[in-house]
């Protein structure tokens, strides 16, 4: 199954994530669901600091209201964020059950 139907009315799929810090500073990092609005559960440890001239590498579950999945493939914006400022944002597909 693709996607994950949960308590309250909500589905969850799973992402990976991979972020490189080419700079010479450690960045804090978060990764933020920006449409439609949800939430983030990390699977294992969850990263806040990347280490300068580093690679982070996670997978995390993306959690939305049934009522927000209008159609089968959802497309969710996903931004990473360091002291503020985005410093990428991404689109993808939420699969799931639709009305």
């Amino acid at each position: 199954m693709l996607y994950q139907e949960l308590p309250n009315q909500k589905v969850s799929n799973l992402y990976n994530i991979k972020v490189v810090n080419k700079t010479f500073n450690n960045l804090p990092i978060e990764i933020k669901i920006v449409e439609p609005q949800g939430t983030i559960q990390w699977v294992g440890k969850k990263f806040t600091e990347l280490k300068e001239q580093d690679i982070a590498a996670g997978e995390f579950f993306v959690i939305l209201d049934q009522k927000d999945i209008v159609v089968s493939k959802t497309r969710i914006k996903i931004q990473i964020i360091s002291n503020g400022k985005t410093l990428d944002e991404e689109e993808s597909n939420f699969i799931g059950p639709t009305p």
